[in-house]
């Protein structure tokens, strides 16, 4: 009976971890490194710290440098060579798996608020949502606005329940009320990146450089002021009972340390890597920190088992490219290492990059068109070292080309004046940008397995 008695010890296991309901805090454009919880020397956002401390955090990846394909992923849970919301006019197309519309179909009450409309209504990301918000004014939002807005959609919510809130107060242009304490630039006059971006624009120097980064600063230390007035205004309204909140960004910003600034240019680590923080009142999640790679294209099936779904997607595997990483994250054991891809096309900027382990690949269209990089050695990526280009660029073009036959149907969206105008205000297009220039791609379907991104056609 003794032996019994502890052989079913052994055997027994806890009941997996489920939540009723999911709240994902998206903050754009934020970098984790820009974070004390992520080892930033500035306190910029000590709730987010707290709620890391509290939880689990890892360090999370995004699918591209960029809103709408980065969410895009995060949402679907394929890379955005299979959904193709990758150009400014892309939409997202309709039929293809959602984590709105998957949680909707299960009877649970879906609402939104977003202030970037990259991801709105023009583009598809409305579907699966009985209640969906953007913001309309052809301006940067200010984060307690996405706040309050938030809060009102949620007095109409109850267990069981999504909340999606898009924040973009990192996102240039920086103009915090307050930019960091930094007694050399706290006094200047706001400055913005697209001063140092248009053709023969000189070249910014330290000072600058630093005057950017303490208002970026100060955009994160305000957004993280207005993330903990959303959790309490949640707590208050009797909806933190059995709920999940997840943190991330749909990617980082550059300060120069490749030479550019902002975002949507490059596949470097400073554009891919933020936060991912999940955090719970009742019940608490097992305490996790440490920096385990979550790629976003796991997101949706994640989230998925978290509140109870997701057998069908595990079960049809072609179905989406992520998987359910949800066991892991709460058991506390390793996540298992797999390749991490990467996809830009924008603007005329094509680029791909493969990481496997501390190996990394950038392959673009424009020279230098294969840097590798030992991410161990060099985390910051700027020194390229020689020697596994050829094996990581024949993985990353035949994982593009198979992606590339299960492509859905590219859907594109004639931009309209209220769109226009939103998506000038952040930077991504002028006015006047003709509708085939914002439609325009760099990467084929399919690429040339000898030459990839330099060869002049497709096959």
């Amino acid at each position: 009976m003794a032996l019994l008695s502890l052989l079913r010890c052994d055997l027994y296991r806890p009941p997996p971890l489920e939540y009723q309901n999911l709240v994902v805090v998206m903050i754009d454009t934020l970098r984790s490194d820009h974070l004390p919880s992520y080892g930033y020397e500035r306190d910029t956002a000590p709730y987010l710290a707290r709620l890391a401390a509290e939880g689990i955090k890892l360090q999370g990846t995004s699918a591209s440098s960029w809103t709408k394909a980065s969410v895009a992923t995060l949402f679907t849970g394929l890379y955005p060579q299979r959904h193709q919301a990758v150009s400014r006019s892309d939409s997202l197309p309709p039929g293809l798996p959602s984590l709105p519309a998957i949680l909707q179909a299960a009877g649970i009450k879906t609402a939104a608020y977003v202030g970037n409309k990259n991801v709105g209504r023009a583009f598809g990301f409305d579907r699966g949502f009985d209640a969906f918000y953007q913001f309309k004014p052809a301006a940067k939002v200010d984060g307690s606005v996405v706040t309050d807005r938030a809060l009102s959609l949620a007095q109409g919510l109850e267990s069981r329940f999504f909340l999606y809130v898009h924040y973009v107060d990192p996102h240039d242009p920086y103009r915090p009320q307050e930019p960091w304490d930094d007694a050399l630039v706290n006094h200047l006059p706001l400055l913005q990146p697209r001063a140092f971006q248009q053709p023969g624009a000189p070249k910014a120097d330290a000072l600058e450089r630093r005057r950017l980064i303490a208002q970026y600063d100060g955009e994160i230390r305000e957004v993280d002021r207005e993330i903990r007035r959303l959790i309490g205004g949640l707590k208050d309204l009797g909806l933190t009972e059995r709920t999940l909140v997840v943190v991330t960004s749909d990617h980082g910003e550059e300060f120069q340390e490749h030479g550019g600034w902002t975002h949507g240019r490059t596949l470097y680590e400073e554009m891919l890597q933020v936060p991912f923080i999940l955090w719970s009142e009742s019940p608490p999640l097992p305490r996790r920190q440490d920096l385990s790679l979550f790629h976003h294209v796991d997101f949706m099936p994640t989230l998925l088992e978290a509140v109870g779904i997701g057998t069908d997607l595990r079960d049809e595997p072609e179905t989406i490219d992520g998987v359910s990483r949800w066991q892991a994250l709460t058991t506390g054991a390793p996540l298992p290492e797999a390749p991490l891809f990467y996809h830009l096309d924008l603007d005329g900027r094509g680029a791909l990059a493969l990481r496997e382990g501390s190996r990394k690949l950038i392959h673009t269209n424009r020279p230098p068109h294969n840097q590798s990089f030992d991410l161990a050695a060099d985390p910051e990526e700027q020194n390229p070292v020689d020697g596994t280009g050829s094996e990581l660029l024949l993985s990353l073009l035949r994982h593009h080309n198979r992606l590339g036959i299960l492509a859905a149907q590219r859907q594109r969206r004639t931009l309209d004046d209220e769109t226009r105008k939103s998506l000038a205000a952040l930077g991504y297009l002028e006015l006047d940008t003709p509708d085939e220039e914002l439609a325009e791609r760099s990467i084929p379907r399919r690429l040339d397995r000898e030459r990839g991104l330099q060869a002049p056609g497709s096959e």
